[in-house]
């Protein structure tokens, strides 16, 4: 039984992974304090305090693979002191970690601008907590089940809520004490008494949620408006536009701002924009030499890639840009084609037989820089090609990281 496990005090640009960080008496299995630009990947937190903590002030930091069982509070906090701007946290990414049996799940308290992408809470008090002045948040694609409450937002406002599975919780799916957040295509099921339950807020947009046996869909206690959605085989679709706000936009023109694959792609040759990669690649004045940058976000496909290009995040942040497989049986990039780079991305899904995160055939002079790859069965693998340059790359979870095959 120790203090803290790991302690990263001010400490900036480390790398944390592969560690198990257990059973720390009183104390954080890892902890960062005032400390920039870290990234801690598949480490293991079980029977501490709390398994991850981020406080006083650190910020853009990066958690990817991690784990967080049976802590006696949090699986995962983020905390600042309301008063002290300097100690605020902000800019954070948390990305596939998991934060189960723990009392609560995933806390972020006076802590803003992070990213919380493709995470599991399950079997906590609350699975995703947005507490207190905790605004601009972006929680995309997590899965938030058998909690006893599901994500709550409290005293925040401007948060971003999509893309989310919240199911079997035993109060609900979705609770909103807050202003101009917006809430949309969720799937959330089989809620104990609430599917959404909003209280003394306004300004909030909730859209294209799907609501299924929940014991009451939705709950709110203002004076929102709600439309009629639709109700099919106890599934329907609402949509709350507060009148002030929305009152000139039609549901055509918001279905259309708020649909699930709301990230761009764009040629920055061209001009043109897209919705996929894939379409992209595809589109006919897209030529070789091109570059597209991606924004931040989750595409589900799988992308060929044939004409020599270069592919990047917008952001430069693999944390933000998922690239995650459409078809787990396929590569995520499948290149055949040489002078490609890809940079700046998180890869992950392709877990069939043989399957790449990033597939070269063929590619030569191909780089590969900047990426965090995992749960694939090859992270990299390259086939009939003379060089290729594979740099600065995470890959983890994966049954080979980088193969010649």
């Amino acid at each position: 039984m120790n203090g803290r496990g790991i302690y990263l005090d001010h400490a900036h640009n480390n790398t944390v992974m592969n560690n198990n960080a257990s059973n720390n008496g009183c104390c954080e299995g890892i902890c960062l304090c005032g400390s920039c630009y870290n990234t801690v990947v598949n480490n293991t937190a079980i029977g501490n305090e709390d398994g991850f903590m981020i406080y006083f002030g650190s910020r853009n930091n990066t958690f990817i693979d991690n784990i967080a069982h049976s802590n006696r509070n949090n699986g995962i906090i983020e905390w600042s002191q309301t008063g002290a701007p300097s100690t605020w946290c902000r800019d954070n990414t948390f990305i596939n970690n998991t934060a189960n049996d723990n009392l609560d799940g995933i806390w972020l308290y006076c802590a803003s601008n992070n990213t919380l992408i493709s995470n599991i809470a399950e079997n906590n008090d609350h699975g995703i907590a947005i507490d207190t002045s905790s605004n601009n948040n972006a929680v995309t694609g997590n899965t938030v089940t058998n909690n006893d409450k599901g994500i709550y937002v409290y005293s925040s406002s401007d948060n971003t809520i999509t893309d989310n599975t919240c199911s079997h919780n035993t109060e609900y799916g979705i609770y909103i004490l807050g202003n101009h957040n917006k809430i949309c295509c969720n799937d959330i099921k089989y809620n104990g008494d609430y599917g959404i339950k909003i209280y003394s807020s306004f300004g909030n947009c909730l859209f294209g949620n799907d609501f299924v046996e929940n014991n009451l869909d939705h709950l709110e206690h203002t004076s929102q408006a709600w439309d009629n959605g639709y109700d099919a085989a106890n599934a329907s679709r609402l949509y709350n536009f507060t009148p002030t706000e929305f009152e000139h936009v039609s549901v055509l023109e918001m279905e259309h701002q708020m649909k699930k694959l709301p990230s761009t792609v764009h040629n920055l040759d061209t001009g043109e924009s897209f919705s996929t990669l894939q379409e992209a690649i595809d589109a006919v004045n897209t030529t070789d030499g091109h570059t597209i940058a991606v924004d931040a976000g989750i595409y589900n496909e799988n992308v060929d890639v044939y004409k020599s290009v270069t592919l990047k995040s917008s952001s430069g942040n693999p944390a933000n840009t998922v690239i995650q497989a459409a078809n787990p049986n396929d590569h995520v990039f499948n290149v055949t084609a040489d002078n490609i780079t890809i940079r700046g991305f998180t890869v992950n899904g392709s877990t069939g037989h043989e399957k790449a995160g990033i597939y070269l055939y063929g590619a030569n002079h191909s780089v590969v820089s900047n990426n965090s790859i995992s749960n694939c069965y090859y992270g990299v693998r390259v086939s009939s090609l003379w060089y290729c340059d594979i740099t600065d790359n995470i890959i983890s979870k994966c049954y080979y990281g980088i193969s010649g095959k």
